[in-house]
């Protein structure tokens, strides 16, 4: 009987130090879990805090650098010149002869061409602003000529006037704007120093031959474009007011003529240039 009883007491003491055991082993295994979810959970969380927020996310570009523009007007130029236009006077021819004065005054115009050249030195500034400062030099092709007669001392007598330019330079400043890359727009103004004959047989065949060199201001306009680098061209209109033109002639048997000439000059140049 006592046997039993320890054989019984063994087998329960057994039974329940292997259900400790288990117990214990279980709730160490849960406490392990947890603490490695715990441990994930933290992991997630710095790697989160990691993570770029959208307000540290680096700025990206939404727009490209501007593209640098090219400068095709800065520097030294030179090249040929041509120019049509238009030479207009308005004429005084006072006659005085034997006491008896005559009178006429009218307006007579030509067209002209002319050939040259023309030296530079342009600037761009902020490839907005143009300025330029420029010479130019032509001989002058054309003439005004004139025909009538007048009446003096009651006679009818003929006239001839010719009047021409022979050639022409100036100086002259430029100032615009930049349209793009390769255009340019820009006001003209200077000072022009020409070259002017007059031919005249009037009254009993006396004739009046007569130089002079004038000056006075023009003002204007031009548009240029580049074709290259180095190449471009250039057309501009320009009007001149010059001096009065002078001149009086006496004769043997004391008859007189004065002339007042004012010349005026409507041009149009065309220039082909080559920048260095």
């Amino acid at each position: 009987m006592l046997k039993r009883f320890i054989y019984l007491s063994s087998s329960f003491t057994l039974f329940l130090s292997s259900q400790i055991l288990s117990f214990d082993t279980n709730e160490n295994l849960n406490e392990l879990a947890y603490m490695d979810m715990e441990q994930d959970n933290d992991d997630d969380d710095e790697d989160d805090d990691e993570s770029p927020t959208e307000e540290s996310k680096p700025e990206i570009a939404t727009h490209t650098a501007k593209k640098k523009r090219k400068n095709y007007f800065t520097g030294v130029y030179i090249g040929p010149d041509v120019s049509y236009g238009l030479l207009t006077t308005g004429d005084k021819i006072n006659y005085n002869l034997q006491g008896v004065s005559s009178h006429l005054k009218y307006n007579s115009s030509a067209f002209q061409y002319d050939f040259g050249g023309r030296i530079g030195l342009g600037l761009d500034l902020f490839n907005v602003i143009y300025i330029g400062l420029d010479f130019t030099a032509h001989l002058v092709y054309g003439n005004i000529q004139r025909n009538g007669t007048t009446t003096a001392i009651g006679e009818t007598f003929q006239y001839n006037i010719d009047f021409k330019e022979k050639w022409r330079y100036n100086p002259s400043l430029q100032f615009g704007f930049n349209l793009n890359d390769k255009t340019i727009i820009y006001g003209i103004g200077g000072y022009e120093w020409a070259s002017f004959e007059l031919e005249s047989t009037y009254l009993l065949s006396n004739k009046v031959k007569h130089k002079e060199i004038l000056s006075g201001f023009f003002g204007g306009g031009g548009i240029g474009v580049a074709l290259g680098r180095h190449i471009q061209i250039r057309f501009e209109t320009t009007k001149t007011f010059m001096d009065t033109f002078y001149t009086t002639k006496t004769n043997k048997t004391g008859g007189q003529i004065k002339y007042e000439i004012k010349p005026r000059e409507f041009s149009s140049n065309l220039s082909l240039l080559y920048r260095f």
